[in-house]
C-alpha cells in the first residue's frame, strides 16, 4: 500500500472540473515507476516539480490536502501502481506550494481522467484528548524555532508540532486501526518526545498500549467515538499514456 504521508476539501457538488484559469504545468512526463526509488514523494525545485513512486491515491492526498482515511473508491491500481512524474511550471518564477498543488489537480483531471465527489460520513475514530484534569506534558515552542520531525529507533522527536500533526502521525502507526483526530482543544505549537519499546516498534502495540504511552509521556490519551468525516470518493480514473 503506497498511501503516503499528505486544506479543506473541495466545495460541495464539485466533481473535478477545474477552473479555466487554474494554473497548469507547461509540460509533464509521466511514467509507471519501475524498480527501487531514490525517494518516495514530491520534490518541487524552482519551476520544476518531480513526483517519485507515488500512487494516484497518494497524489490526490497531496493535491487536496487529505488524510489516508478520507479517500474511498476508484480502481485498485489507483492505490497499488506507483508513478514517476517530471513536470515544469510555465514562466521563470517559482510557484508556491499551493500553486504546485493546483497544477497537480489539473494534471490528475487531464492525464488520469480523475473525477470524484465528496461525502460526509459518520465513522468510528480515535479522539486524541487531554487525559484527566491535569495539564498535558508538552513544552510550548520558542518563537524562533523551526518545525522539525525526527523519527529514530524507538523515538520520535518533534519541534514546533501541532496536535493535528500528532493525530495524523498516530493514524499511521501499528496497532491503531482507526483514524485519529485531534480533540485536545490545544491550538498551540509544542516540542515533545515520544518513545516506545522494541515490541511496540514491531507492531505488537494495540490502541490501548499507545493510549497508555501517550498518557504517561504527554498527558494525552485516545478514546473511541463517532465523528463526521469528509470523504473524497473517486468515481473514475484512467491510466495515462506514458511519455
Amino acid at each position: 500500500m503506497m498511501r503516503s504521508a499528505i486544506l479543506a476539501l473541495v466545495a460541495a457538488g464539485f466533481a473535478v472540473a477545474q477552473s479555466a484559469n487554474a494554473p497548469a504545468f507547461e509540460v509533464a512526463s509521466i511514467r509507471l515507476h519501475q524498480g527501487r526509488a531514490p525517494y518516495v514523494g514530491f520534490k518541487p525545485s524552482g519551476s520544476r516539480f518531480d513526483v517519485s513512486a507515488v500512487s494516484v491515491v497518494g497524489m490526490v492526498m497531496f493535491a487536496y490536502d487529505l488524510k489516508t482515511y478520507q479517500i474511498q473508491g476508484g480502481p485498485a491500481w489507483a492505490e497499488s501502481d506507483a508513478w514517476d512524474i517530471t513536470a515544469k511550471a510555465p514562466g521563470p518564477s517559482e510557484p508556491s506550494r499551493a500553486q504546485f498543488k493546483q497544477m497537480l489537480q489539473e494534471l490528475l483531471a487531464d492525464r488520469y481522467r480523475l473525477s470524484f465527489h465528496h461525502e460526509t460520513k459518520e465513522i468510528t475514530v480515535y479522539a486524541l484528548v487531554v487525559a484527566g484534569k491535569n495539564k498535558p506534558k508538552l513544552q510550548e515552542t520558542a518563537a524562533d524555532s523551526q518545525s522539525r520531525l525526527s523519527l529514530g529507533a524507538k523515538l520520535m522527536t518533534v519541534t514546533k508540532g501541532s496536535m493535528d500533526q500528532l493525530a495524523n502521525q498516530l493514524s499511521h502507526w501499528a496497532g491503531i486501526d482507526l483514524p485519529v483526530i485531534d480533540k485536545t482543544g490545544l491550538k498551540g505549537e509544542y516540542d515533545y518526545k515520544l518513545t516506545w519499546t522494541d515490541a511496540e516498534e514491531k507492531g505488537a502495540t494495540t490502541e490501548g498500549d499507545w493510549s497508555a504511552i501517550l498518557e504517561d509521556q504527554l498527558g494525552l490519551k485516545l478514546t473511541s467515538q463517532k465523528a463526521p468525516i469528509e470523504m473524497l470518493v473517486i468515481d473514475r480514473a484512467e491510466k495515462p499514456s506514458e511519455n
